[in-house]
């Protein structure tokens, strides 16, 4: 019973990391926006609202979020989400 708990714990965290789930800083361009915006976005590539991330790799959305000056990003069911909070 313990080795199970044990395994599923371990097998939950992989599958966490690996599906991108959590909020993660945004790759920051030094060219970015100066004014850092307040309201969360949703971006999803055209064609692509129903594909993983907005249809956008983790980093790709990493690098969108950074260069419209958001501080995190994480990747739900459809879209590559842009905030500010929960870093």
């Amino acid at each position: 019973m313990k080795t199970t708990l044990v395994l599923g714990l371990f097998t939950g965290s992989i599958l966490a990391a690996t599906t991108g789930e959590g909020v993660k800083p945004a790759t920051k361009d030094s060219s970015a926006l100066s004014s850092v915006p307040q309201n969360p976005i949703n971006i999803a590539a055209s064609g692509s609202p129903d594909a993983w991330c907005g249809g956008f790799s983790a980093y790709e959305c990493s690098v969108l979020c950074g260069n419209y000056g958001y501080l995190c990003y994480y990747c739900s069911a459809s879209y590559c989400n842009c905030v500010n909070s929960g870093c």
